[in-house]
């Protein structure tokens, strides 16, 4: 039998933040099983329940928590948690957007890096356009293997971490990491059997290029999960001291360029592999308690997070493709190699990656504020109510998708402002060149309307990710892939290079169109995902 909470010996408070715990981790109990089973998942047991509380068993407990989900008090106390947090909810807010806006902080350390000392961790003004075709195609490389792997350590991670269970986000984490780096392992003895059989890089270019491919490898891994365990600053810090490593290998010991980039990659991805380490270790020492469950089958885990580990590859592929018909494109003259750096095309690139930072700080933001929003608003409508739940949340979407077109154009506009007038005098001397010329303008422009458009894609994908909806972001990358292929392979043919980046643009604008439909499609029925959700 069940017991009023207020006759029971512990006070009525402790129930209620107990209750509060419980639908933290699920919303909407379906029964008191459920329940008992959420509690025994936060380390509940019998012996506990009867020690602490004085009840005979754990399901007793649920069957007083039970009712008190229907409650007013519940309502209250949920109401009375959104007023005293009102403070620190805002606070979230700012830290998530500061945490979007530092995962695009390496390119901007890079990008400094080259303006300042004319080298970067993976770059070199002076190199000879052999040396940085080799890095480049390694540097490409590096993002379409390990991009999947990125993906999975963020999402089986988070998946983890979201429970407290730090132990299981720290040893899938540590297979993912060992699995991408056998994985790149093979993917070098691929290309090198290649390039035997079908030669396509002189064997001096293919070492730096398997190098530069390797070591970068390992890099990504490392800073992919030092995001996953918050530490921006830490994997942001890491990288301006590779920066260090390489000024001083290469100005007081006067070794080569090369040498000394691959020796700083290879340093800090070591202290990165120890960083991760200790924060892991440090994590479980704090937080983990209750029960300690065992990973799922590798099958299981295969399956389920097999989407986000292709979404990871083909994201790159579309960021990368204008580039490949960029540097494969032959002209009026025929190419030394098969692919040719170019290095004015990638210079206005790169300067137009620079407009996603906000938007990438707000992206974050912007999905969490409205699943959030939606999950309340579904505390507040009954199943007659679905159609008109829906509306609102479309409503909400629509305005998010308003503010990040919005917010990217500004950004685009003052990328331009900033590198077109501000920094140029400093950029052409510093690089001892005039880089923008009439098709670097070109190119430039049209790349910050892509990245405008791509970040109205980013900020979908991130969304459905959210609802667990990846065929919604697949579909409409593969089609977004073929098209960017199509234009920039035919455009670049028969106008020159720099049209390769009417490619990025239309494929860009359609990836944004695609996904834009697919999540108004998945809102249509937002209750049944919110269910899934909770």
């Amino acid at each position: 039998m069940s017991f009023p909470p207020d006759k029971i010996n512990p006070s009525f408070d402790l129930y209620e933040k107990l209750l509060l715990e419980v639908l933290e981790r699920h919303i909407q109990p379906e029964n008191e099983w459920e329940i008992a089973a959420i509690l025994e998942s936060f380390g509940w047991t019998d012996k506990r329940v009867e020690q602490e509380l004085g009840l005979h068993d754990v399901f007793q407990l649920a069957r007083i928590l039970w009712p008190m989900t229907h409650r007013n008090i519940a309502t209250a106390a949920n109401s009375y948690r959104q007023q005293t947090s009102y403070v620190k909810r805002w606070i979230s807010v700012i830290k998530r957007f500061i945490r979007g806006t530092f995962f695009a902080l390496p390119m901007l350390i890079g990008i400094a890096s080259m303006l300042f000392f004319r080298f970067s961790l993976w770059s070199y003004e002076q190199a000879s356009v052999k040396t940085a075709t080799a890095i480049a195609i390694g540097t490409v490389l590096s993002f379409l293997t390990a991009g999947g792997f990125m993906q999975t350590i963020s999402r089986r991670g988070f998946f983890y971490l979201l429970q407290g269970y730090y132990r299981m986000a720290g040893i899938i984490s540590l297979r993912i990491v060992r699995t991408s780096l056998l994985f790149s392992l093979a993917v070098s003895f691929a290309l090198a059997l290649f390039n035997v059989l079908f030669p396509i890089l002189p064997w001096h270019m293919f070492v730096i290029t398997i190098s530069f491919y390797m070591a970068l490898n390992a890099i990504w891994m490392a800073v992919t999960s030092l995001y996953l365990l918050q530490q921006e600053l830490v994997f942001s810090g890491l990288l301006i001291l590779g920066i260090g490593f390489v000024y001083i290998g290469f100005h007081y010991f006067r070794l080569n360029i090369l040498i000394s980039q691959l020796l700083a990659i290879v340093a800090i991805s070591i202290i990165g592999a120890l960083l991760v380490t200790y924060f892991f270790r440090r994590a479980v020492a704090r937080g983990e308690r209750g029960i300690n469950p065992s990973l799922p089958k590798t099958t299981v885990t295969v399956y389920s997070v097999a989407p986000y580990f292709l979404y990871g590859f083909l994201y790159y592929l579309l960021l990368f493709m204008d580039r490949l018909m960029a540097w494969t494109a032959t002209g009026q003259s025929l190419l030394p190699l098969a692919i040719w750096f170019r290095g004015d095309y990638e210079v206005a690139l790169d300067f137009a990656l620079i407009m996603l930072v906000v938007p990438m700080g707000l992206m974050e933001v912007s999905v969490y504020r409205l699943i959030v929003e939606a999950i309340e608003s579904q505390q507040q409508y009954t199943l007659s109510m679905a159609e008109e739940l829906s509306n609102i949340i479309r409503r909400k979407y629509l305005r998010s998708l308003l503010l990040m077109l919005g917010v990217s154009l500004i950004s685009a506009c003052t990328d331009y402002v900033v590198f077109r007038f501000v920094l140029a005098e400093y950029i052409v001397h510093s690089l001892h060149e005039p880089i923008f010329t009439g098709y670097t303008i070109k190119v430039f422009l049209l790349a910050l309307i892509g990245y405008t458009l791509l970040s109205i894609a980013l900020m979908n994908a991130i969304l459905m990710f959210s609802l667990s909806r990846p065929d919604g972001v697949i579909r409409p990358l593969l089609w977004s892939i073929a098209l960017d292929a199509l234009i920039g392979f035919l455009l670049s043919r028969w106008f020159g290079y720099p049209d390769a980046v009417f490619g990025l643009m239309a494929g860009a604008l359609l990836f944004s169109t695609l996904t834009t439909i697919n999540v108004f499609r998945i809102l249509t029925n937002v209750d049944y995902h919110l269910y899934l959700l909770s």
